[in-house]
């Protein structure tokens, strides 16, 4: 069975995200492998994260958010302002909302075209948790580590121009 699905897509501060008026369709339940295939850059829509925007009466609206690999998270922050946005845009919210997320209520405003969203405190932090392969990982230096170190030549990343390994080829100029 196939249907049509309505959507908008919306970036922020660099992710970029589909978005889906659920207020109209309470039956929308999307499989992991269907939202993974929407945000798929290739074969798909291509994006970051897929948002549905639900009604929830104790609040302006809710933000259900899925990464780009379908899964449910909590949610984002590039996310939810785009969820603001799109909220103002459609006629849900003013200049200011309160809106629900996994993670808690959040707080949006808009200013002069410009959205921000108030971030729900850290929960569970620990310095020393290991975040081996995650893109988000950060990593505490000691200041000693943080300071600069002068550079062997020949040991430079790409573009180099001091004999690092990897060289960028040079291209002909360009004539006028």
């Amino acid at each position: 069975m196939s249907y049509t699905l309505s959507f908008v897509k919306m970036h922020g501060a660099g992710n970029d995200f589909i978005m889906i008026d659920g207020r109209t369709l309470p039956a929308l339940n999307l499989s992991c492998a269907q939202i993974a295939a929407l945000c798929h850059r290739q074969l798909g829509v291509g994006a970051d994260g897929l948002i549905v925007i639900r009604h929830d009466p104790e609040v302006d609206f809710c933000m259900v958010y899925y990464n780009a690999n379908g899964s449910e998270a909590e949610m984002c922050g590039n996310g939810a302002r785009c969820a603001v946005a799109f909220a103002q845009r459609f006629g849900m919210v003013g200049d200011h909302c309160r809106f629900q997320t996994s993670a808690g209520v959040l707080i949006g405003r808009l200013v002069d075209r410009e959205v921000s969203v108030s971030l729900p405190p850290w929960r569970d932090w620990r310095p020393d948790l290991k975040l081996e392969g995650s893109p988000h990982a950060s990593h505490l230096h000691s200041r000693k580590s943080l300071r600069a170190r002068p550079r062997r030549p020949g040991v430079g990343g790409p573009g180099d121009r001091r004999g690092g390994r990897e060289r960028r080829p040079r291209l002909p100029r360009r004539r006028e």
